[in-house]
């Protein structure tokens, strides 16, 4: 028998495996990603009043952006690999950007410590055999990367802002066929725009050096889901 039992006839069967944002993949996603939005909404109204401060750029922040992690691609080329292995045909389908938050706090010196939330993304598996219409056997994950920063800002007051941030993150997974997370080097340099105004605007580009192992029958991989992070972000 196949590991998820459906028969000796590997010619007959196709798989299809997605990856993509949460905001794509079914019952779960909804829960994740209205969390997400929840906690936004909560940490927004929170600053809503910064504005009234001598020094608006003193204090915490909130940075909500959509981030491209090209580390998703390695994730699916080694599922695929595994599922290849185990006899499938595989038909995939990858969305490499994910929602991603980070709130910090700056000192008056241009100093600041903050963590990060994102991109959060998913993968639904879709299991078939061709003589059948129903699905069979469906698995699914998710990943949740998370991570503690410090940066530091220069011309805080300025029209554009350049900071560099460096860390390290941790990759929560759950679900099927990943497992085993490990924490790894962060680094980032961005900068931000009209930081004199209520809402900034920016840009980030990093690398993520955590990993997890990606497991498929017998095969196992280790692999960086975030590698380098691409992101445009609205901040408070």
């Amino acid at each position: 028998m196949l590991p998820w039992g459906i028969g000796e006839d590997r010619v007959a069967l196709a798989d299809q495996v997605y990856q993509c944002p949460v905001l794509w993949v079914k019952e779960f996603r909804m829960r994740a990603n209205l969390l997400m939005w929840v906690l936004a909404a909560v940490v927004i109204c929170g600053f809503s009043n910064r504005a009234a401060l001598a020094d608006k750029n003193d204090g915490f922040h909130l940075a909500i952006g959509v981030t491209y992690a090209s580390g998703l691609y390695d994730v699916s080329d080694k599922l695929k690999k595994g599922f290849e292995l185990e006899g499938y045909d595989v038909d995939r389908w990858v969305w490499p950007v994910g929602l991603s938050l980070t709130p910090y706090y700056e000192f008056n010196f241009g100093l600041g410590i903050g963590g990060s939330v994102g991109p959060v993304s998913a993968g639904f598996i879709d299991k078939n055999h061709d003589s059948y219409d129903e699905k069979t056997d469906n698995g699914y994950f998710v990943i949740i990367p998370v991570g503690l920063d410090l940066r530091y800002t220069l011309f805080r007051n300025g029209n554009v802002s350049p900071y560099v941030r460096a860390g390290a993150r941790y990759p929560i997974v759950t679900g099927d066929f990943v497992s085993h997370s490990q924490i790894g080097p962060f680094g980032a340099i961005g900068v931000e725009f009209f930081r004199s105004k209520a809402v900034q605007l920016g840009f980030e580009v990093g690398w993520d050096g955590s990993k997890l192992d990606v497991k498929v029958g017998d095969y196992k991989k280790s692999v960086q889901p975030g590698q380098l992070l691409a992101t445009v972000f609205v901040a408070f």
